[in-house]
């Protein structure tokens, strides 16, 4: 009997306990529910926003806050040149506006409760604040399931009864109104577009954005910029907005959407854009969790996969039932891509020569007819029309669209054999309601970075023939900001030249909206017909292009991190034999296939070299050098493994992500790794000595994340205020690293055709700025290290037009310095024997690859080759009795001396200096010859093999240790 209650007890602990871990608790309490587990406390009160979840607290921490919600439908009137809001809000936080009305009472029931899920459903409707509903009565039905997790799923329904189409629909907006939330958190698109909207911040346009950045900096991310996540913290505590579909972030009310007040963080996500007031389904995620900075950043990004991975099997909206079929249609030089079913039609693509000039898909037009009660209807192209007739021939395609109320439109796009003008024109038939029109919006690709883009517009109202007004397009450029008829536009980018002219039946005010977003150029119009009261319209829409991939030069200096694939291939000779496959991919735009052909060509090309040969370094350095192995190998496996540093600066690597703006102490040695790329010498070599395919992926793995982080780089600076990639000599010395790098891997399949073009994207990027740079002398050794790289690239890669240029360009600096930088006893004016072996180890690296192929070097010019003889002998006369050059001025000392005099050696024929250099390397004596691998060993090469000294016979130096007969010691 006393087992027995004995085990009733043990069962009835264990049941409690079970109860206890329960992974989801729901307790209620008045008007909603308390959702819990193990990471956060959520409050759904329908007395308080609209019963959505009002109050949170993390389980970690305890701390608590209140959160308030944003989401609404937006019509914005234009009637005498005048903006009226007319918003639908939760709640009353915008006391500017002029009409606006609030949810009604919502209705909170849990939907579903396990011990793994809870399922807490909100109703709500919209009323004004006389009481009155809204036409059309709007409604909204939220879902929100709780499991075990910091993320929660959130779902949403919203519908009328009747349709009324609306200026935009913005949902998932929260804000937390605690002050101290006041760090920002995204993740990073690339590449990043910096420009701010004026509607936001005046005066603060040119700020960059930062991956961490602090509200009380006002520094925050771009407006108009997508993200797929967004968060706010307060240390630990982090609250996250997630979207599959488009996350804007923004500071300070404006009139066109939920952004965020001084002191009111707030995340605004996913749908921001016209509805037309069919009922609509929506999806994102929020995520209440403890983790700060990069370990936020990494959780997120998983968070974010797993969800939208997820999406398929919680699908919330209902594919569209729709037998819409695509075709092309042939107008002269241009083709027309139309998406038709029947009940509408849309642009699908616009090309222009087989070159790609629209490229999104997007309504032929749309139409904003105003009812007699005073409610909006949105007529979109694609959806809605009874009859649908598309008519074809040579010079003009029509579109013809009607309905049973008797509105019709007619959509024409025309252009003439040989023409390079199209016109694209539309009419709207028996419009008595009619308020509004947006046509065309058209996205142009092909005019590179938009950063880049000039834009030239009228000064004003019928002024063709005075100067333009001209202006870099950036982030967003809406124009007029008033009323005025425009005329014309023209953007102009790498001798690109896009032109697009509106005309106008008669003069009538609109919107000329010209905007990027992700390198996609948006044109169109939005404006109202003259007293809302014209039964047709005209517009007509001019668009000339002038495109040339095969021009004989592409600048792309003024934008080396945002190369386009047509800037790159038109940079290179595809006259060159074997390159054949690249040409005709070229030549019919077909990129992927050119990027693989070039992959295939570089494999299999054998020359040009390096300075030294990739089938016989390896065996060169096991004979003559085998104590350097070791060191090399050592350092390239900490690469490979994940540690990426240079001096005291080291990057945090968290599940294979390099945080790339992570220096905190601002040291400069942040420069020296993410813009100089010191640390991958060794990457190359050890594949070679070793034939491990770990080093070639751990190249292609930083390669690529360095390359997708340029723009971020280039915009946070690393705290030092200047930029960190292309500055100074820093493209220099990146680019003969990548070169070496590249030349090694080349055969590894480790480098996909992506990687292959981005590093020669990279490499051009480097060579163009160098050449724009360096057109003048400039006294220093940086100057040497700057054009070092751009012949190094003209060297090795003949492929690239202006690699002779290049070449050339290089030969001519180097010279000068020696002949104007060195004394006449050949100390370097800089007077640092750092600097000074700095300029030697350039000037050869340069000179032996044009050794190596075939190409008379410095080492043999009659001016240059005495002033370098006498830069080798002085360094000889400063070796010290311990094996090291002295640390002059901000020199260290040093062993690297030994490798400059082996080249010397074999190119002026001096016994001494081999001597010096043999007794040195054969002792290995010097202990910082074993750690860490020296730069300048990078030089070493067959060309200084003891097969080349064979009829040299070393003998002692005449002279003795540090002698500085001119250079002022």
């Amino acid at each position: 009997m006393i087992e027995l209650r004995f085990w009733v007890v043990g069962v009835a602990l264990l049941i409690a306990q079970l109860l206890s871990h329960a992974s989801v608790h729901v307790k209620r309490k008045a008007g909603g529910f308390v959702v819990s587990n193990r990471h956060f406390e959520v409050v759904h009160d329908a007395q308080v926003e609209g019963g959505l979840p009002s109050q949170v607290r993390w389980r970690a921490t305890g701390r608590s806050v209140k959160i308030k919600w944003h989401d609404r439908a937006v019509h914005i009137q234009n009637h005498a040149r005048q903006r009226t809001m007319i918003s639908c809000l939760h709640s009353a936080h915008r006391p500017s506006e002029t009409a606006w009305v609030r949810w009604g009472r919502a209705t909170v029931r849990l939907v579903q409760h396990t011990r793994a899920r809870a399922v807490v459903e909100v109703q709500v409707a919209l009323r004004r604040t006389d009481g009155h509903y809204p036409s059309g009565k709007l409604r909204a039905i939220y879902r929100f399931t709780y499991n075990d997790s910091p993320l929660v799923v959130v779902e949403s329904q919203v519908f009328q009864d009747k349709q009324v189409s609306w200026t935009s629909l913005e949902w998932f907006a929260l804000s937390l109104p605690d002050d101290a939330f006041n760090k920002w958190y995204c993740d990073y698109p690339a590449p990043l577009l910096s420009g701010w909207d004026r509607q936001f911040f005046e005066g603060e346009r040119n700020q960059k954005l930062r991956f961490l950045t602090d509200i009380g900096g006002w520094r925050i991310p771009n407006p108009h910029r997508s993200h797929r996540w967004a968060a706010v913290g307060d240390g630990d505590n982090a609250l996250a907005v997630l979207s599959a579909t488009r996350l804007l972030i923004a500071l300070g009310w404006h009139d066109w959407g939920v952004t965020v007040s001084n002191n009111c963080q707030q995340l605004q996500a996913v749908i921001v854009s016209p509805w037309d007031g069919e009922e609509r389904e929506l999806r994102a995620w929020l995520w209440i969790g403890t983790a700060s900075g990069t370990e936020l950043r990494a959780t997120l990004d998983r968070a974010w996969a797993g969800a939208v991975a997820d999406v398929d099997s919680h699908a919330v909206s209902k594919p569209e039932q729709t037998h819409a079929k695509v075709r092309k249609y042939a107008l002269g030089e241009f083709a027309l891509l139309i998406e038709s079913s029947d009940h509408g039609a849309m642009l699908a693509g616009i090309s222009f020569r087989d070159a790609q000039l629209v490229g999104a898909r997007g309504p032929l037009f749309e139409l904003e007819l105003r009812k007699a009660d005073g409610t909006y209807v949105l007529c979109s192209s694609e959806r809605g029309w009874e009859r649908v007739n598309i008519s074809h021939d040579e010079s003009a395609l029509r579109i013809h669209l009607s309905r049973a109320n008797g509105l019709s439109t007619e959509t024409v796009f025309e252009a003439k054999q040989n023409s390079l003008f199209a016109r694209f024109s539309a009419r709207a038939g028996n419009t008595s309601g009619l308020w509004r029109i947006r046509f065309p919006t058209l996205a142009f690709r092909p005019l590179g970075n938009p950063r880049h883009t000039r834009l030239y517009l009228p000064v004003g109202p019928g002024t063709f023939h005075e100067a333009p007004f001209t202006r870099s397009v950036d982030a967003y450029l809406p124009y007029p900001s008033a009323g005025m008829t425009m005329q014309w536009l023209c953007l102009e980018n790498s001798g690109r030249t896009l032109s697009i002219e509106v005309r106008d039946p008669e003069p009538m005010r609109k919107d000329f909206v010209v905007r990027t977003i992700r390198r996609t150029l948006l044109v169109g119009t939005d404006w109202a017909p003259k007293q809302c009261r014209r039964l047709t319209m005209e517009l007509l829409f001019g668009v000339l292009l002038v495109l040339n991939f095969n021009a004989e030069k592409v600048n792309v200096s003024s934008h080396p991190t945002e190369i386009t694939d047509e800037e790159f291939f038109a940079s290179l000779d595809l006259t060159r034999a074997g390159l054949e496959r690249v040409r005709e991919a070229v030549e019919r735009r077909d990129f992927v296939s050119a990027a693989r052909a070039w992959a295939e060509y570089f494999r299999n090309r054998t020359e040009p070299t390096a300075h030294f040969r990739r089938d016989t370094w390896p065996r060169f350095i096991r004979s003559e050098f085998p104590q350097l192995i070791e060191p090399l190998i050592e350092q390239a496996d900490r690469v490979a493994r994940g540690e990426i540093a240079h001096g005291a600066v080291r990057l945090p690597v968290n599940d294979r992500q390099i945080d790339w703006l992570h220096n905190p102490t601002r040291d400069t040695n942040y420069v020296g790794l993410v813009g100089s790329w010191w640390f991958m010498n060794c990457l190359g070599r050890a594949y070679l000595l070793t034939g491990d395919e770990k080093y070639a992926r751990a190249f292609a793995w930083i390669f690529e994340s360095w390359y997708d982080h340029q723009e971020a780089m280039r915009a946070f600076q690393g705290g030092l205020g200047f930029d960190p990639l292309f500055r100074a000599y820093y493209p220099g010395i990146r680019a003969r690293i990548l070169a070496d790098n590249y030349y090694c891997f080349a055969s590894s399949e480790a480098l996909t055709p992506q990687v292959h073009l981005k590093v020669m994207k990279q490499l051009l990027g480097c060579a163009a700025w160098l050449y724009a740079q360096e057109q003048r002398y400039r006294v220093g050794n940086q100057q040497v290290a700057a054009v070092h790289g751009l012949g190094i690239v003209g060297l090795m890669f003949p492929e690239f037009k202006d690699a002779e240029r290049w070449v050339l360009l290089a030969e001519q600096r180097m010279k000068e310095h020696l002949l104007r930088d060195f004394f006449h006893d050949g100390g370097h004016k800089e007077l640092c024997t750092q600097y000074h072996k700095t300029c030697l180890r350039d000037i050869a690296y340069f000179a032996l690859t044009a050794e190596r192929n075939g190409r008379q070097s410095l080492f043999s010019d009659p001016q240059a080759a005495p002033a370098l003889e006498r830069a080798y002998e002085w360094l000889a006369k400063l070796v010290m009795p311990t094996g090291e050059t002295p640390a002059l001025h901000s020199g260290v000392f040093a062993t690297d001396w030994a490798v400059h005099l082996l080249i010397a050696a074999r190119y002026f024929h001096r016994p001494d200096f081999l001597w010096l250099a043999r007794r040195f390397w054969d002792r290995g004596e010097v202990p910082t010859q074993k750690a860490p691998f020296a730069f300048a060993n990078y030089l070493l090469c067959s060309l200084v093999s003891r097969d080349q000294f064979a009829r040299l016979t070393p003998q002692p130096v005449r002279f003795g240790s540090v002698h500085l007969a001119d250079s002022g010691f």
